[in-house]
């Protein structure tokens, strides 16, 4: 996937959620997962997740299944670290 979208180890994308949400500044990094899934933490990609996307019964927050757009940053963030 990585290499279908042109991003590289390294490069920084936004990440785009159905609610309207927007993280950018997380870097690319490869690692064996399905094809057409992303990984990211939480609590810092909270926000990706609607508000409303909970399971039914017992309305735990949907981590497991948030719908997001990659977008490369124009601008490559440098890290301090």
């Amino acid at each position: 996937d990585m290499q279908a979208a042109g991003l590289q180890a390294g490069d920084y994308v936004s990440l785009h959620s159905v609610n309207g949400s927007e993280l950018s500044g997380f870097a690319v990094v490869p690692y064996r997962i399905p094809a057409g899934c992303v990984a990211c933490y939480y609590p810092e990609a909270n926000p990706l997740v609607p508000f409303e996307a909970v399971a039914k019964g017992s309305n735990t927050p949907a981590y497991k299944s948030v719908p997001v757009k990659i977008s490369a940053l124009k601008s490559q963030i440098k890290s301090g670290v």
